[in-house]
C-alpha cells in the first residue's frame, strides 16, 4: 500500500514539474498562486477544529491469518472445476483507478477575495508561526495516549495490522451487543414433533467427526451447530431429514468460514449416499429462506480466542478450554447460555482444573464484563460434562482432543 502511494505521489510530482517547465507564467499568475497558497497555510494554522487524527497514515486491514497445507494446494489446481468456485471472468476484476483520486487535503479557493485581503491573511499567518504546531502536537499526543493497548500482548503486536489493536476493544464490545439477536431460545426443540434432545446430540457428535475428517476451522463447527438450532426453532423437521439438516448447515458454514470448502459430493459421501446432491441443494434453499439469509452471528469460540489472550494461556491451556467449550455443543441444556458467557465459563473452569491462582483475574473480569459468581452455575454444568464424558456413548469430542495428550483426559 505504501509503495503504491509513494509511486502515485512520484508520478504526480513529476507531472507537476513538467507542467511548470513547459507553461509560461505571467507575473500576475505567479502572484495569485502564491497568495492562494499563503491563504491555505493561514487557514490550516488558524482553524481550531483541525483534526490531527486525519494525519495518521492509513493501515490496511488484512485477511485473518490462514495456513494453506499441501492438500489445500492440490485442491486449488482443481478449483476451476469446483461447483463452489466463482468463474474467473474479466468482468470480475474492476478497471484500474487512480488511488485516492477524489481524496485530497488541498483546500480549493475561488479566488474571489481581493488581493489585499489575501496578503493580510498571509501576514497574520507569518506573525503566528508557532500556534499550529503546538496545537497539533498536543492533540496528537492525547489521541495516541487514548489508543494505547491495555495488554502487554497487544503492545507486542501494535505494528501488526492483522491484530487490529486499535479497534479490538470496540470489536468485542460490539459482538457482545449483537450476540443475543440471533440466539435461539432455551427451549427451541419444544416445537418439534419427531426430534428430541438425544437425536440432536447424536447429530452434533457425528458432525464433530465429519469436521475432524475434513480438517475444518473451529468456527465452522460452531456456526454449523448454531444454524441447526436456529432452523429447528423455526421449522418442524422429520426424523429422516435431521441428518440432511446437519450436513446442509455444515456446508453453509464451510462456505462462510473456509478458504476451500468441501464440495456437495463430499457431503453426499459422508452420509453414505442417504441423500442426493439435489436433496442437499433443496435443503440449503429452505434453510437460508427460513433464516432469512442471516448466517453470521457472534460465536463462543470467537470470544474464547480473545479471553485466552487476556488470560495469557499456554497452548495446552488453550486446548483444554476449547475441549470444554466443544463439549457444550453436544448438550442441549447448554444452549440457554450466551456465547460470551460460555467462553468465559470455559476459561474459568480450565483455570480451576489447572490450579491457577487466582482462578479469575482482574483483567479477565474487566475484559469479559463478568464476575466469578455469575459464571459459577455455567462452570458447574461444564464440569459435569467433563466428568460424565467417559461414561457417555458420544465420544467424538474426546477422541478429537485425545491426540493432543491433554493431562485432564489422562487423569
Amino acid at each position: 500500500m505504501f509503495k503504491m502511494i509513494h509511486s502515485a505521489r512520484s508520478c504526480l510530482n513529476w507531472e507537476q514539474g513538467m507542467e511548470r517547465n513547459t507553461d509560461v507564467f505571467t507575473d500576475q499568475d505567479a502572484i495569485s498562486e502564491m497568495a492562494a497558497e499563503s491563504q491555505m497555510v493561514s487557514y490550516i494554522g488558524a482553524d481550531s477544529a483541525f483534526d490531527p487524527a486525519m494525519a495518521k497514515p492509513l493501515k490496511r486491514i488484512g485477511l485473518p491469518h490462514m495456513k494453506l497445507n499441501t492438500a489445500g494446494r492440490q485442491r486449488s489446481r482443481t478449483l476451476s472445476n469446483s461447483e463452489n468456485a466463482v468463474p474467473l471472468t474479466s468482468s470480475a476484476f474492476p478497471a484500474p483507478t487512480v488511488p485516492f483520486g477524489d481524496i485530497t487535503n488541498v483546500i480549493q479557493h475561488s479566488g474571489s477575495l481581493p488581493f489585499g485581503k489575501q496578503l493580510s491573511t498571509t501576514t497574520k499567518a507569518k506573525s503566528e508561526p508557532q500556534q499550529a504546531p503546538a496545537l497539533f502536537t498536543q492533540a496528537a499526543a492525547s489521541q495516541a495516549e487514548s489508543t494505547l493497548p491495555e495488554l502487554e500482548v497487544d503492545v507486542s503486536h501494535a505494528d501488526d495490522p492483522q491484530h487490529c489493536v486499535e479497534y479490538v476493544q470496540d470489536i468485542y464490545e460490539n459482538l457482545r451487543l449483537e450476540e443475543m439477536n440471533l440466539l435461539p431460545g432455551s427451549s427451541f426443540l419444544q416445537g418439534q414433533s419427531q426430534v428430541n434432545s438425544k437425536m440432536r446430540a447424536i447429530l452434533v457428535d457425528w458432525l464433530v467427526d465429519v469436521h475432524r475428517k475434513y480438517k475444518l476451522q473451529r468456527s465452522t463447527l460452531f456456526l454449523a451447530v448454531s444454524l441447526i438450532d436456529r432452523f429447528l426453532e423455526k421449522r418442524d423437521t422429520q426424523r429422516r431429514n435431521l441428518q440432511l439438516v446437519g450436513v446442509t448447515a455444515l456446508l453453509i458454514a464451510a462456505k462462510y468460514e473456509e478458504v476451500y470448502p468441501p464440495q456437495i459430493n463430499d457431503f453426499v459421501y459422508v452420509t453414505d449416499k442417504a441423500y442426493t446432491k439435489n436433496d442437499i441443494i433443496q435443503m440449503e434453499v429452505q434453510m437460508l429462506a427460513a433464516l432469512e439469509f442471516s448466517v453470521c452471528r457472534p460465536l463462543s469460540v470467537t470470544f474464547l480466542d480473545r479471553y485466552q489472550v487476556v488470560n495469557g494461556c499456554t497452548e495446552e491451556h488453550q486446548n483444554l478450554a476449547h475441549y470444554i467449550l466443544e463439549l457444550t455443543l453436544v448438550d442441549y441444556k447448554m444452549a440457554k447460555y450466551s456465547p460470551s458467557h460460555l467462553a468465559a465459563a470455559a476459561l474459568l473452569l480450565s483455570n480451576k482444573l489447572l490450579h491457577h491462582q487466582p482462578s479469575w483475574t482482574a483483567a479477565a473480569a474487566k475484559h469479559t464484563k463478568m464476575t466469578e459468581p455469575t459464571l459459577k452455575e455455567c462452570a458447574k454444568d461444564m464440569c459435569g460434562l467433563v466428568e460424565t464424558v467417559e461414561q457417555g456413548q458420544l465420544q467424538a469430542v474426546k477422541k478429537k482432543y485425545a491426540k493432543l495428550n491433554l493431562k485432564i483426559l489422562q487423569s
